[in-house]
């Protein structure tokens, strides 16, 4: 069905409306290294032979319930699906965490995030952030909704633009009980994923290597221009120790098309300069750990 089938419906039908050839070699691929009945045993391989959109495919096709697990470009994602549609999407990397989400939007302030998440640490542990969050009323399930909507395609859309990875996939295995089964619409989300994939390709070529260095220009002390809220905030992040595009990626809590397409714009204007690095460079971020939740509670608190 389409996008505005039943939430529960397959995912075959949005990977084959974006790409026929992906899925006519996908399934080709699938049968040569013996995944042909994988929705009944455990499967692993390299994206190499399939890609995750693929995968995608033929576990809804075959209407599969199981666990999908993802490695790719230094990306970790999970994928459980209850008869061939998706149910939940999780990653382990903090720009895609839901609080992120729910700070980008605005739902959320970082305090309150904070306090539910040191709840969520304590005598809270077993019920999710969506779940204390509906129980302070700081949030409606209807916003809830979307927000998990919208990680859900971002995190799908860092396995599907992966160019090398693994991955697993457990049959009969179910997302945990804390978390709300059949709330995703499938195919609205695999197509919101396929064009955001296209959307960031198209962006990161106008950019250096994600680890190339960026630094503020010199002319940003005697420009007349003023500086939009999202600039100054990168210019806050860099002078707080960012300094590549990836790690800008991990500590601003913009939604990547939005930070990439405001440090192009930022480069256009001379506000900020980058070192050396290929256009459109590989995934990751080299060297120093990226900055973590401690860095991003910093670059906020500068900012309210």
């Amino acid at each position: 069905m389409g996008v505005g089938g039943p939430r529960n419906a397959g995912l075959p039908s949005a990977v084959a409306a974006s790409d026929d050839h992906r899925r006519e070699s996908a399934g080709r691929q699938y049968v040569a290294i013996g995944l042909g009945e994988a929705h009944h045993m455990t499967v692993m391989g390299e994206l190499g032979h399939i890609d995750a959109a693929g995968l995608l495919q033929l576990l809804g096709s075959r209407r599969a319930t199981g666990y999908l697990w993802i490695t790719a470009d230094g990306e970790e994602v999970g994928v459980y699906l209850s008869r061939g549609a998706l149910s939940r999407v999780t990653s382990t990397r903090l720009p895609l965490r839901l609080g992120r989400i729910l700070l980008q939007r605005g739902i959320l302030q970082t305090r309150q995030l904070h306090e539910v998440l040191r709840d969520q640490q304590g005598e809270f542990e077993t019920r999710s952030l969506g779940e204390l969050l509906l129980a302070r009323g700081w949030i409606t399930q209807e916003a809830l909704a979307s927000c998990v909507e919208q990680q859900s395609v971002a995190v799908l859309a860092k396995a599907i633009g992966a160019r090398r990875g693994t991955f697993l996939y457990r049959p009969d295995e179910g997302p945990p009980t804390d978390v709300p089964s059949e709330v995703l619409n499938s195919n609205r989300i695999l197509q919101g994923a396929i064009k955001r994939v296209r959307e960031i390709q198209v962006l990161r070529a106008q950019l250096p290597d994600m680890t190339a260095p960026l630094a503020p220009s010199v002319q940003i002390d005697v420009t007349i221009q003023t500086l939009k809220p999202s600039e100054d905030t990168i210019l806050k992040a860099l002078d707080a120790g960012a300094n590549s595009l990836g790690e800008l990626l991990d500590i601003v809590p913009f939604d990547e098309p939005v930070l990439l397409q405001t440090v192009i714009d930022m480069r256009r204007r001379g506000l900020i300069i980058a070192g050396h690095g290929d256009k459109g460079g590989a995934l990751g971020v080299g060297g120093e750990p990226p900055p973590g939740d401690e860095d991003l509670e910093r670059l906020l608190s500068q900012n309210q």
